[in-house]
């Protein structure tokens, strides 16, 4: 087999080993933003907690009322009593007429009274609070019973605010001894059964702390 011999031809240089790296070009310009990709799967949803208890399981309060009817003299006062209980928390009546109040805030006092003028001229009646034995000024309100119509409906509340063991007392006064908070035991008249009235009724609930 032939030999082919390369020859370098004349004034060709041979490579020299290569020069170390040049420094680093300066940083070129930030290219456009890629495509959002698709968004991921939902994550399982957590469990819920359970929720808080609610204020007003907290909040004291009591329903009280009379079936017994209560007359006075005239032009004297009279605490309005009471003898039943629909339930009672934090308040109850204390020698059947002191709405004692266990513990402090803001309370909601509601009553509702059935008078009655039993005989005679029209007459009128004062009904204020009173608070540990003391009359509360600007408490008062007036109620005439006039003597063509002798039954009238006193009802109202007042908002007060309590120390711990407070008590409060509804007191009236009449010009007249023939006036009275009259209980009505229930009755059917006409076939049409009418439910008993109380004398009084009273609603005490907590409004705030």
């Amino acid at each position: 087999m032939a030999v082919i011999k390369i020859v370098p031809m004349p004034g060709a240089s041979t490579p020299g080993p290569q020069g170390p790296a040049g420094p680093q070009g300066a940083t070129g310009p930030q290219g456009p933003a890629g495509i959002q990709g698709e968004p991921g799967p939902q994550g399982e949803q957590g469990i819920q907690g359970e929720p808080g208890q609610s204020g007003l399981l907290s909040a004291y309060n009591a329903s009280f009322f009379s079936t017994q009817s209560q007359t006075g003299t005239a032009d004297s006062a009279q605490a309005m009593t009471f003898n039943n209980t629909d339930f009672s928390n934090g308040v109850s009546i204390v020698d059947n007429s002191k709405i004692t109040i266990t513990n402090a805030g803001k309370y909601n006092i509601q009553f509702s009274a059935q008078l009655h003028n039993n005989s005679g001229g029209s007459a009128t009646v004062n009904i204020w609070l009173s608070k540990n034995g003391t009359a509360l000024e600007n408490s008062n309100t007036r109620v005439s019973v006039a003597s063509n119509d002798p039954y009238a409906v006193a009802a109202w509340n007042f908002f007060v605010d309590v120390s711990a063991n407070d008590y409060y007392q509804l007191f009236w006064s009449s010009s007249s001894a023939n006036t009275g908070l009259d209980y009505q035991a229930g009755q059917t008249i006409n076939s049409v059964y009418h439910p008993a009235i109380p004398s009084v009724i009273l609603t005490v609930n907590q409004v705030g702390a």
